[in-house]
């Protein structure tokens, strides 16, 4: 009898094991973007739902920017992005400090202690220079540097890459990858969206460029997308809003078919020994 109602636990706790996996992998889960811009403030908010609202998540930028989730109505976790400075409290701290003024007494008194502390003072000074951080300029600079010696790099064995990608597998392999990205990139579009955008460079004839693209590609955004042009200011203002579903199965299939790809093994080894 005991083994009856220990195989029936087990048999209730695996079809629920069972039922949360299809749920998971196969009930979509709805996604809702929504961006405002306004001269220089950007508004993001985002919401998501799975399993009809059972499961909901948001988050809201630049305020409380924080993604919180919700299990119905309660809250079960929260993460936090960066903090902003306050600027007030920043405010009041420069108000408290050239309010405390020492006095005519106070700078007397303490006269002979600064003479005394000058010497350590200079000493510290050139410590700080001698072990100061590196500024920006010299980040940029070294940024420019690594940029430089990768391309030079790049450059020396361009004649090797080119032999290399123009050999069969690797044709293959790329064109396998891009017919995946398509479908990766036509499953995510938004199954609705809707924008009304303010575009302008700054100069009229780029505008007038940029604008022709846009024209161009219309067709794919959809009829209620409207992009307006600015012939005379450098602006990008507007709404965007985009709503679809996506579901953990087909992602999972696409990157599978991806590793699971014959000629990707071969392409990585080929190209670590081309970059050594």
């Amino acid at each position: 009898m005991a083994l009856i109602i220990i195989g029936k636990v087990l048999l209730t706790l695996l079809i629920i094991v069972v039922l949360l996996l299809f749920l998971l992998l196969f009930f979509p889960i709805s996604y809702r973007l929504y961006v405002k811009r306004k001269e220089t403030k950007t508004e993001l908010k985002v919401y998501l739902r799975w399993l009809f609202g059972f499961i909901k998540g948001r988050y809201h930028y630049p305020e409380p920017n924080r993604l919180q989730v919700f299990l119905l109505w309660k809250e079960l976790t929260t993460f936090h992005g960066t903090k902003r400075r306050d600027k007030s409290s920043s405010n009041e701290k420069k108000k408290k400090v050239t309010n405390t003024i020492p006095s005519s007494t106070e700078t007397s008194n303490n006269e002979n202690s600064i003479e005394v502390k000058e010497e350590g003072s200079i000493t510290n000074d050139i410590k700080r220079k001698t072990q100061r951080k590196p500024n920006l300029f010299d980040k940029l600079k070294n940024k420019e540097k690594q940029i430089t010696d990768k391309y030079y790099h790049i450059k020396e064995n361009v004649g090797r890459y080119t032999s290399f990608l123009k050999e069969d597998n690797t044709k293959v392999l790329l064109g396998d990858i891009f017919t995946e990205v398509k479908r990766f990139i036509k499953y995510l579009k938004p199954k609705k969206q809707r924008a009304n955008l303010t575009i302008g460079t700054g100069s009229p004839d780029t505008t007038g460029y940029l604008y022709g693209i846009v024209c161009m590609y219309s067709h794919l955004l959809g009829p209620d997308v409207n992009i307006y042009p600015d012939f005379e200011n450098k602006i990008f203002e507007g709404e965007l809003e985009l709503s679809g579903r996506i579901t953990v199965f087909m992602l999972g299939m696409i990157i599978l078919r991806l590793y699971r790809n014959q000629n990707l093994p071969e392409f990585l080894d080929k190209f670590k020994k081309k970059e050594a």
